[in-house]
């Protein structure tokens, strides 16, 4: 097994126990905080933005999957 093939290993691991963190970048948080500031703005929007952060976008769905929401529909 080559280098890449193991560090791809590690990875699909990490990834699969949930012990993978991605950092945030601040820019995103700060234009988010900004947008979801804005009565006006739709929640298309605020998606889409959400979206270009994949660490935030992974934490989201992580919640949003959790044992707190479940059933609160």
């Amino acid at each position: 097994m080559n280098a890449e093939d193991k560090f791809i290993t590690a990875l699909m691991e990490d990834v699969s126990k949930g012990q993978l963190e991605l950092p945030t970048l601040p820019e995103i948080a700060v234009k988010i905080r900004k947008l979801i500031d804005d009565p006006m703005v739709s929640a298309d929007k605020v998606a889409k933005l959400v979206g270009t952060d994949a660490a935030l976008s992974a934490r989201l769905l992580q919640v949003a999957n959790s044992v707190f929401f479940r059933g609160l529909d």
